[in-house]
């Protein structure tokens, strides 16, 4: 009994490093993407000030959604049938790239010339016209995107990694820099630059996925696909609603700004959202690593280690989404003035996003935990209470408040959304998301973290001082809430990097 004890908690301690070590790895891969995209936003207000950078910002919002419309699922379906039903086949999923790639085609075509008479109606609504071109732009890169995605889950089925991550994380976001760079910074084409070099971007990307996914089929001459389609469209459909419901909860937001404020402050409201967005960094990086062990887990019966990950997990996320939390509120108007002039009078929309991108940066596995569960329509219920939430109240607050009003929307919509995920998760499997120890110690470092936090900001330092105090406080709390896993972190890494893994 106690061997078969010590065996089950080996087994635990191992998915434990296991996750750790690769969501460290995970971390350094997406640090790359988002330092460029980053950049970009930085850059891009400053060239482009914040009245053209609002706009730019508007279209996305009526726009960037469509993309993962126009996956139509198979971006998942792809890699889960490849795996699932053609073991010992490799190329088992060509055929169905090409089918998913011919729908959405199809379909992208059908939005695309629908969007040559709907284009200039949004726009005069808007308050835009004149911005024609970069919007029907915008709207023809979502289909590249949406092909760059179906590569992208062939790959991921045929287990080529490294090139989904040069595509998605390197490539892509490196050439928007450059074409912003050269179209706007050099050329002077606002607007219209902006929207070029996205889609310039996105389609080279695609056109490199598209030649090393032809080279990988020719070298793996592979069966047909699974014969039941409907259930590999059963199967699709849904997430590619679900993975709808996220951006379309993001650009309600700006689209509501769109309405009611001008482009200038639309520009605020972005900048302050892109940054609160670093509260899921942690999250971001860990949930590709450990949802599998949590369907695994769910699919075996192993209930108690399934909630063990799953706490572990939130304790982890919540950790840094309260210290990065902690150093936005500290160096606000730092954090701010990277952005260029205009953006100093955006602090209180910044302090004000904060809590729904600390909950949402906490509580973020919940809703990758719901899906490997097999409970997705429910996450499209919860969503589409958010986005009706953050319509309902944007509408009833901005013409009062303005970006107040806008901001407080957004922290409404992104906790009730997540109250909603860990009450239905604890509801379906009786797993809570945190233990008292861990709901204790969480208790603590907020305490302590708003104290100081309000003590930086009492002090009159410049904005440079605060975000340099703020900077070492943040760097000395992460060092000590990681301490007590270090090894967790540290044991898989050092083996997935070296050249001869134990």
């Amino acid at each position: 009994m106690k061997a078969g004890m010590t065996t089950a908690a080996e087994k635990a301690a191992g998915t434990l490093r296991a996750v750790a070590g690769y969501s460290l790895i995970n971390l350094f891969g997406n640090a790359a993407r988002i330092g460029l995209s980053f950049a970009t936003v930085v850059l891009a207000s400053r060239w482009m000030g914040a009245n053209d950078f609002g706009e730019a910002n508007l279209l996305l919002a009526y726009t960037g959604y469509l993309m993962y419309i126009l996956t139509l699922g198979f971006d998942n379906g792809i890699p889960y049938f490849m795996g699932r039903g053609n073991r010992g086949k490799p190329n088992s999923g060509g055929r169905l790239l090409a089918t998913g790639a011919g729908l959405s085609l199809a379909v992208g075509s059908v939005i695309m010339l629908a969007s040559v008479a709907v284009i200039p109606r949004v726009l005069e609504k808007a308050g835009m016209p004149g911005l024609f071109w970069p919007a029907f732009l915008l709207v023809v890169q979502c289909e590249f995107g949406a092909i760059g995605y179906l590569l992208d889950g062939y790959l991921r089925g045929s287990k080529r990694f490294v090139p989904v991550i040069i595509r998605d994380q390197i490539m892509f976001p490196f050439l928007n820099l450059a074409g912003l760079f050269v179209l706007v910074r050099i050329m002077g084409r606002g607007v219209l630059g902006f929207s070029l070099a996205y889609a310039l971007s996105v389609f080279v990307s695609m056109i490199y996925g598209t030649f090393v996914c032809i080279r990988v089929a020719v070298r793996e001459k592979g069966a047909d696909p699974p014969g039941n389609w409907s259930s590999w469209l059963g199967f699709s459909f849904p997430l590619a609603l679900m993975s709808t419901m996220d951006p379309l909860l993001y650009s309600s937001g700006v689209i509501i700004a769109g309405l009611y404020l001008d482009t200038g402050e639309v520009a605020k409201y972005v900048v302050s959202v892109r940054v609160a967005i670093f509260c899921q960094f942690f999250v971001m990086a860990l949930g590709p690593v450990f949802s599998p062990y949590i369907a695994d887990m769910h699919g075996s019966g192993k209930r108690d280690e399934m909630g063990n990950l799953y706490r572990t997990a939130i304790n982890w996320s919540s950790k840094w989404a309260l210290l990065f939390g902690f150093f936005v509120v500290a160096a606000a108007e730092f954090v701010l003035s990277v952005f260029g002039a205009g953006y100093s009078d955006a602090v209180l929309c910044l302090l004000l996003v904060m809590p729904g991108a600390v909950i949402e940066g906490s509580l973020g596995s919940s809703r990758l935990s719901l899906v490997m569960t097999g409970k997705n329509r429910i996450n499209v219920t919860f969503y589409s209470i958010a986005i009706l939430v953050n319509v309902v109240a944007g509408v009833l607050l901005v013409p009062r408040l303005g970006l107040t009003g806008l901001a407080l929307a957004f922290s409404l919509s992104y906790g009730i959304m997540n109250l909603l995920r860990i009450g239905w998760f604890f509801r379906s499997f009786g797993v809570k998301p945190l233990d008292r120890s861990q709901l204790a110690g969480l208790a603590v470092l907020l305490v302590l973290l708003a104290a100081v936090a309000l003590g930086i900001r009492r002090l009159d330092l410049s904005p440079g001082g605060a975000a340099l105090l703020a900077g070492l406080v943040f760097m000395l709390g992460l060092a000590a809430v990681f301490w007590e896993d270090r090894k967790l972190f540290l044991d898989r890494f050092l083996r997935a990097v070296s050249r001869n893994p134990a």
